[in-house]
């Protein structure tokens, strides 16, 4: 019995202390030599015996607290890699946060520093972080790391030494100049002694102890996805991602208010589980692209740095692609032209029919398109089409299609996610994200690849003295002349009037059409609640005058080409094309006549000219103006345009003829179709009239006149960067009141423009 009792300790004695021995930690000898921040340091005796005393102290005891501490350091240690890697620091600069404060965001010092890097708050807001009730930086891994790697570059400067930098990261640059080496500057080594400050053998202990164990550890089951995002607050986030608020409370302590604010963008943390981070990544990926001011598509790179003439080709690349860029009236055939290549194959490409118009100022591919895209998802903005996000990713169109489900390129609800990767899975309904189909800012990128229905826009008619017909005409318009008036308005030297204050309405586009955007200089009325107080001086002229309309032609010479009698008479290619009803395949001949815009001839009689003073504009009837005999008003010569349709999906040549009351037949002459089929986006002439940019005539005033008021209005001048939507928020009134103020009928402006904001 008794040999039983020593056989089974001694069988046991072994596996305790194996017990004993797997608990114990690995604890790493630090070398005579070792690198940190590049620089190599030499260490004698006394310095490696504190060192490794150091090390034995971060490593023991092995329990719970170190244990969370090196799961911080998994988590955290990418983010500040990735931010000392852009900085141009050190890699070995992250252990100074481990040092400081164990990476705990809410660590505080003795002496009031606070954060990750442990800032005091004069020193923080000198490095560019806000502390204040709203949000401490301090607090904010990202933040508070960018901080910290510009404290350290300006001690660099200083001090020319890396290890010499954490000195005076820990003691000031006045306490660290006492205790550096002077020789340190520029050293490539350095040794460490006896005297050697303490801070130094921490940090460098800190880095052989950590990472000689996180080379030994498991990785964590969990990991950090960012969210960068503005203006919500963390229980929207939570709602979005199904996670727990209180999750993001704690790894987010940096944001003391209700909503993260709006001034810039801000990532927020989510601490997820390795099996659920594509899943919390996607649905990130889909809100960030309904909100995202620049989706970074298309990757665009000038490959022709220098063109020295129009007719040189504009090469691109294009989302890794080879590109050409569209310049003013070059189509299908002449980009083809220009880059060698068939019509067919460029048509191809871009996923475009004979029939399909090219842009100015978009790049077209010159390769084929890939089968998937560089990011997953795509989120609708505007009127965006399939053929859109095919253009903007680089993605064949029969892939989008294949991966969305869809039967054609049909136009898309703003909003909607695009998969751009794989096929959407049939138990997944489509998506549509709210945030997206709120009012957008415009890109910049995106307009060269949105298709856009092109506009007759009615410009207020300019007052000339004489009018000049460019060429002889050829055909004479029967119209029974009319008697027309002119006005001359003249600002007193004593009224303060702005452009705005003279409005010209012009008339409204049919419903069909959009006319365009904003131009500089535009004058729109806008006003700030003040009444003009000084009358205008009006000059009218006692004037009868005869008016002629007649089409200018030019007569093709041996030589030119669309594009040059284009240029020289200030029009379009496409504008050309459709005065004279020609398809984008027809080619010129010498001698042939072509229209190139309408000329009004006046012949005036003399009159009596006299100067009526006006009363002030106001929404009030103040008075009755003079009574104002018929004048005349003399026009320059004004190109005109053909009404047009831009045909939408479902839309049929009988349907399109009865909402303009015209017939089937006028509606194939005029564009030249032999049969009945029609596609969606292209684009029809749908009446034989021209709408003239100018306003002929006005019938004689006879009656006293109510003025019109400006009072209550604003003039608002659009600067680089704002968008209907942003002005829109400025004066808190609604996009689509802008628009109707301004007679606009998209989301267009351009820098210098004047808008009105009523109020």
């Amino acid at each position: 019995m008794k040999m039983k009792k020593i056989l089974a300790f001694l069988l046991i004695y072994p596996i305790f202390f194996l017990a004993i021995g797997q608990t114990q930690v690995s604890i790493p000898e630090a070398p005579k030599k070792v690198e940190f921040a590049n620089i190599l340091i030499e260490l004698n005796p006394e310095a490696l015996k504190a060192l490794n005393a150091e090390i034995t102290s971060l490593l023991t005891p092995q329990n719970k607290f170190l244990e969370q501490k090196l799961e911080r350091m998994q988590w955290y240690f990418p983010i500040i890699e990735k931010i000392l890697e852009e900085e141009d620091i050190p890699e070995d600069m992250k252990y100074i946060a481990v040092l400081e404060s164990s990476l705990l965001p809410e660590a505080i010092s003795s002496s009031n520093a606070v954060g990750f890097w442990q800032f005091k708050e004069a020193t923080a807001k000198e490095v560019g972080l806000k502390v204040d009730n709203k949000q401490d930086d301090r607090k904010n891994i990202y933040l508070s790391t960018k901080a910290a790697a510009l404290y350290l570059k300006r001690h660099n400067l200083i001090f020319k030494n890396w290890l010499s930098c954490m000195m005076a990261y820990n003691m000031g640059v006045e306490g660290a100049s006492d205790k550096i080496n002077p020789e340190w500057s520029f050293a490539s080594e350095v040794k460490f002694d006896e005297n050697t400050d303490p801070y130094l053998i921490k940090a460098l202990a800190h880095r052989i102890a950590f990472e000689h164990r996180l080379n030994r550890l498991k990785d964590s089951p969990k990991k950090f996805v960012e969210y960068a995002t503005k203006g919500k607050s963390l229980a929207e986030i939570a709602v979005e991602l199904t996670t727990d608020i209180t999750e993001l409370r704690k790894y987010n302590p940096w944001l003391y208010a209700p909503n993260i604010p709006e001034d810039k963008s801000y990532n927020v943390l989510v601490l997820s589980r390795i099996e659920d981070v594509e899943e919390i990544t996607n649905k990130i990926q889909k809100r960030v692209d309904a909100n995202k001011v620049d989706v970074g598509f298309p990757q665009l790179k000038r490959i022709t740095m220098v063109s020295t003439s129009p007719d040189d080709p504009v090469y691109y690349e294009i989302n890794g692609k080879k590109g050409i860029l569209a310049q003013s009236g070059e189509e299908v055939a002449q980009l083809s032209a220009k880059a060698k290549m068939k019509i067919g194959k460029f048509l191809s490409y871009n996923d475009m029919t004979d029939k399909d118009l090219t842009k100015e100022g978009s790049i077209y591919y010159l390769q084929k398109k890939s089968k998937k895209a560089a990011t997953q998802f795509h989120t609708v903005h505007g009127e965006q089409t399939l053929w859109d996000v095919s253009q903007i990713y680089g993605v064949g169109l029969k892939y989008l299609l294949k991966y969305n489900r869809m039967k054609n390129s049909e136009r898309l609800q703003p909003g909607r996610v695009i998969w751009l990767q794989k096929t959407r899975p049939k138990n997944e309904p489509i998506e549509v994200i709210k945030e997206a189909i709120e009012e957008e800012d415009k890109l910049p990128i995106r307009e060269d690849y949105t298709k856009k229905e092109e506009v007759v826009f009615n410009a207020p008619p300019v007052i000339k003295e004489k009018t000049e017909v460019l060429e002889k005409p050829k055909e004479i318009v029967k119209e029974k002349p009319k008697e027309i008036k002119t006005e001359t308005v003249l600002d007193s030297p004593k009224t303060e009037v702005s452009k705005t204050s003279e409005i010209v309405k012009t008339e409204k586009p049919m419903d069909d059409t959009k006319s365009e955007g904003l131009k500089i200089n535009d004058d729109l009325f806008v006003s700030k609640n003040t009444s003009v107080t000084k009358p205008p001086i009006v000059t009218t002229s006692e004037t009868k005058s005869t008016t002629k309309v007649v089409n200018t032609k030019h007569m093709v010479k041996p030589g030119e080409t669309m594009f040059s009698i284009a240029k020289r008479y200030n029009l379009t290619v496409d504008e050309l094309r459709k005065m004279n009803n020609m398809s984008s395949t027809a080619s010129l001949k010498a001698n042939q006549l072509l229209t190139i815009g309408t000329s009004t001839i006046v012949t005036k009689d003399e009159g009596i000219a006299k100067t009526p003073a006006k009363k002030p504009i106001s929404d009030e009837p103040i008075g009755e103006e003079e009574l104002v005999k018929p004048k005349p008003i003399v026009k320059e010569p004004v190109t005109t345009k053909p009404q047009t349709h831009l045909v939408t999906s479902g839309e049929t040549l009988f349907s399109i003829s009865k909402k303009y009351d015209v017939s089937v037949s006028q509606i194939k002459e005029w564009n030249n179709i032999t049969g009945n089929s029609i596609n969606s986006g292209q684009r029809l002439v749908v009446s034989n009239k021209k709408t003239s940019n100018a306003v002929i005539g006005k019938e004689p005033v006879t009656e006293a006149k109510k003025p019109v008021s400006n009072s209550g209005s604003t003039a608002h001048t659009v600067t680089r960067g704002e968008t209907l939507y942003s002005i829109s928020r400025k004066y808190d009134v609604s996009v689509n009141d802008i628009k109707k103020w301004n007679n606009m009928a998209d989301n267009e402006i351009m820098v210098g423009s004047k808008i009105i904001i009523k109020k």
